[in-house]
């Protein structure tokens, strides 16, 4: 749901879910979380980062898939 959420239309819900898939990130070991929920999340985050509102002045999205991203990393191998 966090995922599906994390591309919201409502800016409140899209930043409540990036944010808290960053504490998800940083708080979970990577044997906590199948292989199909770590590749949406990181889809979600990256998705959130490469999603062009930087032009419109949008950042806040992109800051925190950005902090999430770095998180997540464990989450590759």
């Amino acid at each position: 749901m966090l995922c599906t959420n994390s591309v919201s239309q409502d800016m409140n819900i899209r930043l409540a879910s990036l944010k808290t898939l960053g504490f998800i990130c940083e708080e979970l070991k990577t044997d906590e979380l199948n292989n199909e929920l770590k590749n949406n999340i990181i889809l979600a985050l990256t998705n959130n980062i490469m999603n062009g509102e930087e032009a419109n002045g949008v950042l806040e999205p992109s800051k925190l898939a950005i902090v999430a991203l770095g998180h997540s990393i464990p989450f590759t191998v």
